[in-house]
C-alpha cells in the first residue's frame, strides 16, 4: 500500500506541473427581485487526477454538512458520502489515450427567482457534454440541455437543487504542455488599482472571475479580445482572486487589489 501510495505522490508531482487539465468553466447567477449573484464553477479532468480531493489540482474539501440557509453556492457531490466540495472545481482522472465520458454532479443551493447557467466554448480534449437532472438517466431525461456555444439553461424551479453534468472527452491524441509557460502570456495591470483592471494575453473566450476572500465570486466575464478591461467599481477596496481558464485548458490564478 505504500508502494502505491508513492508512486502515486510520484506521478502527481511529474505529470501534475506539466500536463494539461482540460478545464470546463461553468457560470451561474441567481436572478432575484433585489439582485443577482454568480458563483463560477468548473468540472475538468487531468491524468493524475482521482475521484477524491486533489489538493495539488487546487480541489478543497469541507465536511458533509449543509451549505447555510440564503446562501447561494455551488458544489460537487463525488462518488462518496464522506463529504462535498467547496473548491470551485472538480477534476476527475482524464484517460489518455481513450474516449470516456464522466458525470460530475453538483448541487446547487439558491432560494427562488430564476436560476441561469452558461458556459463559453468547449475546450480541447472535450467532444461534447449535456446538462440532465440527476432523477432520470441519460439519454431519456427530463431535463436535458446540450452545451451549445452561444447558448444557456434557466430555470425558476428552486426544486431543482441537484444536476449533472455530463462531458465526453476524446483524449486519443492527448498532448502535456507546461502550464507555467501558458500561464506567462497573461498580464493583469494595474496593480493595485481603483476601479478598472485590463487583463492582457488572455485568448478569446478564456473565462474570467474574481473572488473575495471567502472565495464568493464577485465578476465573472468571458475575454472578447487580447486587451480587456474588467470593471472594479461594484466591488470594495480589498484584496482579491482573479482567475482566468483558457479555452485550451491552462488556468492562472493572481491576487489584485482594489484601492
Amino acid at each position: 500500500m505504500k508502494r502505491i501510495v508513492f508512486s502515486m505522490l510520484a506521478m502527481i508531482a511529474t505529470v501534475g506541473l506539466s500536463a494539461q487539465t482540460v478545464q470546463f468553466p461553468l457560470s451561474f447567477v441567481n436572478v432575484l427581485p433585489t439582485g443577482s449573484s454568480a458563483f463560477a464553477f468548473t468540472v475538468g479532468a487531468h491524468p493524475a487526477a482521482t475521484v477524491g480531493v486533489d489538493s495539488v489540482l487546487k480541489e478543497q474539501e469541507i465536511p458533509s454538512l449543509p451549505p447555510p440557509a440564503g446562501v447561494f453556492i455551488v458544489y460537487s457531490v463525488p462518488p462518496t458520502n464522506d463529504f462535498i466540495w467547496l473548491s470551485p472545481r472538480d477534476i476527475r482522472p482524464l484517460i489518455v489515450g481513450e474516449r470516456h465520458m464522466v458525470t460530475y454532479e453538483l448541487g446547487i443551493t439558491w432560494n427562488g427567482g430564476r436560476l441561469d447557467i452558461s458556459w463559453g466554448a468547449l475546450p480541447k480534449y472535450v467532444d461534447s457534454a449535456y446538462i440532465t437532472d440527476v432523477i432520470t438517466d441519460f439519454p431519456d431525461n427530463f431535463i436535458k440541455q446540450k452545451i451549445v456555444p452561444g447558448q444557456s439553461y434557466s430555470t425558476t424551479n428552486s426544486a431543482i437543487t441537484k444536476l449533472k453534468v455530463l462531458v465526453w472527452y476524446d483524449a486519443t491524441n492527448y498532448a502535456s504542455i507546461n502550464e507555467d509557460l501558458a500561464d506567462a502570456r497573461i498580464l493583469a495591470y494595474p496593480n493595485p488599482t481603483v476601479d478598472q483592471v485590463r487583463l492582457k494575453g488572455a485568448l478569446q473566450g478564456s473565462h474570467v472571475w474574481i473572488t473575495d476572500l471567502t472565495g464568493r465570486t464577485r465578476i465573472s466575464t468571458l475575454i472578447n479580445g487580447p486587451d480587456q478591461s474588467i470593471d472594479l467599481s461594484d466591488v470594495e477596496p480589498g484584496i482579491y482572486g482573479l482567475h482566468v481558464s483558457e479555452p485550451h485548458g491552462a488556468m492562472r490564478t493572481t491576487m489584485i487589489v482594489r484601492r
